[in-house]
């Protein structure tokens, strides 16, 4: 099913686009969505987006929605612009967006693939997001309602045990290859 960008936000943007424009990002809170395009699904193996929209001839799955205190800052973290050495995994502060879309990536099993996971998400992700003081509530009614597959907390959708495992596992292996 293909529906309409939900109100309220802005311009949806690729991640390419916004990398190259992260100082235009606001710096005050609201929510935000992750899509990601038919081609970039295929790489995200069990990935399903339970909504989608069209974009500049792209049809685009729904695959996280999160909230942000500080937008520009919560983005830069999920684009990799901070908290990425491998001690992130071993003490819990990578962004746990960038953990799930490396833990379920068929080609990405580690941070030592940060070129590979930064030029998966400027081809095939795209952002929106809308500016609200009452972005707890709002990412929670959204979670609710859309049930995107990454967003872990406060969430049915069923792919959330395979995503936990998933995560746990390269977590696992940092701990014993870093002894942390």
């Amino acid at each position: 099913m293909t529906t309409d960008i939900p109100s309220g936000f802005g311009k949806l943007d690729a991640v390419r686009d916004i990398r190259e424009n992260i100082s235009s990002i606001e710096r005050a809170s609201g929510i935000y969505i992750h899509y990601v395009d038919e081609s970039g699904l295929k790489l995200l193996e069990g990935v399903t987006p339970t909504d989608w929209v069209q974009f500049d001839n792209h049809k685009l799955g729904l695959v996280y929605i999160g909230k942000a205190r500080n937008m520009n800052e919560r983005i830069r973290w999920h684009l990799g612009f901070i908290n990425t050495s491998h001690s992130c995994i071993c003490h819990g502060t990578l962004s746990t967006l960038r953990h799930s879309y490396m833990a379920n990536h068929a080609g990405i099993t580690c941070l030592s693939q940060q070129d590979d996971l930064n030029g998966f998400l400027d081809q095939h992700v795209y952002i929106q997001y809308r500016l609200t003081e009452d972005y707890e509530h709002a990412e929670e009614l959204m979670i609710d309602e859309y049930s995107p597959p990454l967003n872990i907390m406060g969430n049915r959708n069923s792919f959330i045990k395979t995503n936990k495992e998933r995560r746990r596992k390269i977590k696992n292996a940092y701990r014993e290859a870093f002894h942390c």
